[in-house]
């Protein structure tokens, strides 16, 4: 894309989110609003006119798509028919969709924990490596904040820290991590990935969480590593 050509956005869903976020577009300088896609051609038509005049409007995600002025898709509204819209028209412009192993092993090579698998309520933040992400040292009071604080006031020192493993055959979620027979952890997302082999993500005692160390994970040689891999 030229640089002096606008970022062009299609917006998909013309209701109150959408609102929001074609207001905001007007504030960044070379964005625009080049597309609106709705179930109902005249509201869409009637958002476009209210908020980007000109823009292209219809029902037709994949003529969006295909439009040169349209760089990103805003998704404005996780209604079902927008969801099934959006597959549709990428798989028609080539797209495929990836599986869950799949997805697995690109975050995992990636170094980037879900909430669920990897983070729990449970989990303080410190132990997942996501402070610099989540945690901002000017904001107000907050949900946790006491807990943040405390850590923060120590160094960030916690029993446990998540991550990378490197490992030498394909393991399980659930799997114990060992350090010369004792328990030093357990993987919480494991993935084959076909440019590094097996690989998992786990919570690691913080004496053998350091880069490089070796442990075992079903009885084969793994090594840790902070972040992405």
């Amino acid at each position: 894309m030229p640089s002096s050509e606008p970022f062009g956005w299609a917006l998909v869903g013309p209701g109150n989110i959408a609102r929001r976020f074609a207001g905001a577009l007007r504030a960044i300088d070379g964005a625009r609003l080049a597309a609106v896609v709705g179930r109902d051609d005249a509201r869409a038509a009637a958002f476009a006119r209210e908020w980007a005049h000109g823009a292209w409007h219809g029902s037709d995600l994949a003529a969006a798509l295909a439009r040169a002025d349209v760089h990103a898709v805003y998704v404005c509204t996780p209604h079902p028919f927008h969801a099934n819209a959006v597959r549709a028209a990428l798989g028609e412009l080539g797209a495929s969709a990836i599986g869950p192993d799949t997805l697995d092993a690109l975050r995992v090579e990636d170094g980037v924990p879900w909430y669920g698998p990897d983070v729990t309520e449970a989990s303080l933040l410190h132990e997942t490596g996501l402070v610099a992400r989540y945690h901002s040292p000017t904001k107000g009071c907050y949900v946790g904040q006491e807990n943040i604080a405390r850590l923060e006031a120590r160094g960030g020192r916690v029993n446990k820290s998540l991550r990378g493993l490197r490992l030498t055959a394909p393991a399980a979620a659930g799997d114990a991590i060992l350090f010369e027979g004792a328990e030093v952890g357990r993987v919480t997302t494991a993935a084959v990935s076909p440019r590094l082999g097996p690989i998992a993500m786990g919570y690691v005692h913080r004496s053998r969480a350091d880069a490089g160390t070796r442990v075992e994970v079903g009885g084969a040689p793994a090594a840790g590593q902070q972040g992405a891999l």
